[in-house]
């Protein structure tokens, strides 16, 4: 997939849960045990599995698509039951603001270190017009505070795949990718894809590296990194972007990695819409 979106462009632009819809359906026709299901949103979180049929109760037990109707809370029991099995590995997905609906299953999931995994879209106040009941102001540094959850919000093609790779090396602990509903422009060359994947697989890397003696580091994730990113090339040749897409990886890297990708002693600006902890 690397070699696919290596020959388009360097410029990587749409929307990660674009991204996320090619990626889900790629490893589905490699692995029969994944199974997808919507808390009646398949169309706008986008891991509807292509290759297969929905799962129902009038004789249809093959599908692997599971709708679940308005109930995110039945989404999120439902599925941490099919991961006390243990056998199939899940994706459950709605709106990242509605994620406190289903607040309690989450919770249980990082309680019991089930390997549920929640697809989250809209992770943004940018939701376009759906307005202030759709934007999650508080909603990713709640999520950010669970203890045993990893979060994860990429802002490129390489860093969602990163983000689906993280969410099958990880045992007992719950998987959470923060997807948005625009379009991210982040230009990255082709040659540097490798050492991205790696890097997001430790939580953080360097995205744009300073030309000059480092003075300011600015830290994004998600939707906020195109903007970052632009700032970084309009302020000056002494600043660095670090993107930090899962930021639970980072802080269990080796202190030479983390002193590496972010310096002591340096100052800091991290851009990310929502709540200000005051």
């Amino acid at each position: 997939m690397l070699d696919y979106y290596s020959k388009k462009t360097n410029i990587c632009t749409a929307a990660t849960r674009d991204y996320s819809f090619n990626i889900i359906n790629n490893l589905s026709l490699k692995d029969k045990f994944l199974i997808s299901g919507s808390a009646d949103l398949f169309s706008s979180t986008k891991n509807y599995l292509n290759e297969s049929r929905d799962f129902n109760s009038k004789g249809r037990y093959c599908g692997k698509n599971l709708r679940l109707g308005v109930r995110e809370h039945c989404m999120g029991s439902l599925f941490n039951g099919i991961n006390y099995f243990g056998y199939f590995k899940t994706y459950c997905s709605t709106f990242l603001v509605f994620s406190d609906y289903l607040k309690p299953a989450l919770r249980l999931s990082a309680l019991a270190g089930l390997k549920t995994n929640y697809i989250f879209t809209h992770d943004s106040i940018l939701v376009g017009q759906d307005g202030p009941t759709h934007q999650p102001i508080e909603t990713l540094a709640n999520l950010q505070t669970l203890p045993n959850l990893k979060v994860i919000r990429p802002s490129s093609f390489v860093e969602t795949l990163g983000g689906y790779m993280i969410s099958y090396l990880t045992i007992k602990t719950p998987v959470c990718l923060i997807l948005s509903r625009q379009k991210i422009e982040v230009s990255i060359q082709s040659n540097r894809y490798i050492n991205l994947l790696l890097g997001t697989l430790k939580g953080a890397f360097i995205l744009k590296k300073e030309l000059n003696m480092l003075k300011l580091i600015l830290i994004s994730t998600g939707s906020e990194v195109a903007l970052a990113l632009e700032i970084c090339h309009n302020l000056s040749k002494y600043t660095r972007l670090v993107s930090i897409p899962c930021i639970a990886n980072f802080l269990t890297q080796s202190r030479r990695y983390v002193d590496k990708i972010t310096p002591p002693n340096t100052y800091t600006l991290i851009i990310e819409f929502g709540i200000v902890d005051n």
